[in-house]
């Protein structure tokens, strides 16, 4: 399936944005509940299994897209933005099989097109959840990190960036000031609760 398959008018486009909101909504509230309720998590679950249902495990060769500006980080679910011709040959490329993606942010963010050189060594393993093509010719997706990774050596410079990746194994620290800090994230989340309507409220008191 091409990006072409995503060709939109303007009222698609507006209510992909409505739909792209829920969807932030239900990825991003999702990782937080369950470690709000870690008895929901299911036992034995690999590190390397994607969150995607029916997604094997993560290769240790990805498709590489640089990102400018910005880091996408695990268990966080973010809409993007692309239009270099390369970019979109990746995307197109991508949708048709697993929908699986390194990201990795560059060192200049004003840089066009950086290559393997122009790259931090640490990136995030990301599926694509939903994709479409503007008519202005950009493509818009929605990711969601699933694991941090090293990068490897570059297999392929083009049409895209191609590189074996080894993940990075998440650690759990614990001790007085991981708490501090847990218990400042939990004061700040209600203080931006209060402040936008839209968060559910029933999340509120469980991260609480």
């Amino acid at each position: 399936m091409t990006a072409s398959r995503w060709n939109s008018t303007i009222a698609e486009i507006m209510r992909w944005d409505a739909e792209e909101q829920e969807e932030l909504n239900r990825l991003l509230l999702a990782p937080i509940l369950t470690h709000v309720n870690p008895k929901e998590e299911e036992a034995g679950e690999s590190q390397t299994e994607p969150t995607e249902e029916g997604k094997g495990k993560i290769p240790d060769e990805l498709p590489i897209l640089p990102l400018r500006g910005m880091v996408v980080y695990p268990e966080t679910a973010v809409p993007l933005t692309i239009g270099q011709p390369r970019s979109i040959r990746l995307v197109d490329d991508v949708v048709s099989g697993e929908r699986l993606i390194g990201l990795v942010a560059a060192h200049d963010p004003e840089m066009e097109n950086p290559g393997p050189e122009n790259l931090y060594n640490t990136g995030t393993v990301a599926t694509i959840h939903r994709l479409f093509r503007a008519p202005d010719g950009t493509i818009r997706l929605l990711v969601q990190g699933m694991a941090r990774f090293k990068l490897g050596k570059f297999t392929q410079t083009d049409p895209y960036l191609k590189a074996k990746i080894q993940l990075i194994p998440e650690t759990v620290e614990t001790g007085i000031e991981i708490e501090a800090l847990a218990r400042n994230a939990r004061d700040q989340f209600e203080h931006i609760a209060e402040m936008i309507p839209s968060i559910p409220r029933g999340l509120i008191t469980p991260i609480s």
